[in-house]
């Protein structure tokens, strides 16, 4: 009888250690919703074959398109609830309809999109992925708002040292025509967006966000093109421990690459898994 007792209590031990590891690795398996940010004249296309190589490989799939318009109202149009399918980011499109206005602007938009996901979909926490100008949206939102409920950022090209308006005009013509926008003006290098920006990228230190800075390293270009390789990974001045990649690629092709995909994607896992102690 004795032997018996034992021989059901080690059972129900063993059957308690397979179900606490079955409930976390479901837990983690429900990964938290990657905002995608496009840069400056970007819109709909922005990111579109990036989620499809991430649905091809099992890993991400698109979730929702949040729309922000010049007035600053947000529609979002849901595909998949988030934490519907395990083991995959669920992604949110945010499109600035104004594409080429202030990075104050953007970031005050990233903040009423992050409200309405909140309130739509319960979304607690979440990453945020920055193309271009996209992740300067996304610096300065954190910076207003210090939301401790982000995983992590990610910034790919972004001219955190502002760039030149003339060399970005040769790689993009539409960028000729919208010149003397806002946006255009506050990229520049010395901007006073971007000398705001940089004075302020301390705050991000005190959030102790993982980040990851990818940038573009042409040969004979010194960066991407568009974007010079220091001013790519400029916020490395401001805040300890970012993690920087570098790529032999293209401003336009940082997120269209699959190499770029793979080290986000366990970027992006690894930060799943950060407790920031």
């Amino acid at each position: 009888m004795k032997a018996f007792i034992i021989g059901l209590l080690t059972l129900l031990i063993v059957f308690l250690g397979i179900w606490k590891t079955q409930k976390a690795v479901g837990e983690q398996g429900r990964y938290e919703p990657v905002l995608l940010l496009h840069g400056f004249l970007g819109g709909e296309r922005s990111y579109k074959t990036l989620m499809e190589r991430f649905e091809e490989n099992g890993q991400g799939y698109k979730a929702a398109v949040c729309r922000v318009n010049e007035r600053g109202v947000v529609s979002c149009e849901h595909k998949y609830h988030f934490q519907q399918k395990t083991d995959q980011f669920p992604f949110v499109q945010v499109i600035f309809e104004d594409d080429h206005a202030s990075i104050s602007k953007q970031g005050k938009w990233v903040q009423k999109v992050v409200k309405k996901l909140k309130e739509s979909e319960k979304m607690e926490s979440y990453h945020l992925v920055g193309h271009s100008m996209g992740g300067l949206a996304a610096i300065k939102y954190l910076e207003e708002t210090k939301d401790k409920n982000v995983k992590s950022l990610t910034t790919i090209g972004t001219p955190v040292g502002g760039l030149d308006i003339d060399e970005l005009a040769i790689n993009y013509p539409k960028t000729e025509s919208n010149r003397m926008s806002e946006g255009a003006k506050d990229l520049q290098y010395h901007s006073e967006a971007i000398t705001k920006l940089q004075k302020e990228a301390t705050k991000l230190k005190e959030l102790r966000i993982p980040i990851l800075s990818v940038a573009g390293n042409v040969k004979h270009k010194g960066g991407d093109g568009s974007v010079l390789t220091e001013s790519a990974f400029t916020l490395e001045h401001y805040v300890p421990n970012i993690k920087k990649k570098e790529f032999p690629l293209l401003h336009s092709a940082l997120h269209e690459s699959s190499a770029v995909d793979k080290v986000l994607y366990t970027f992006l896992k690894d930060s799943e898994k950060d407790d920031r102690s």
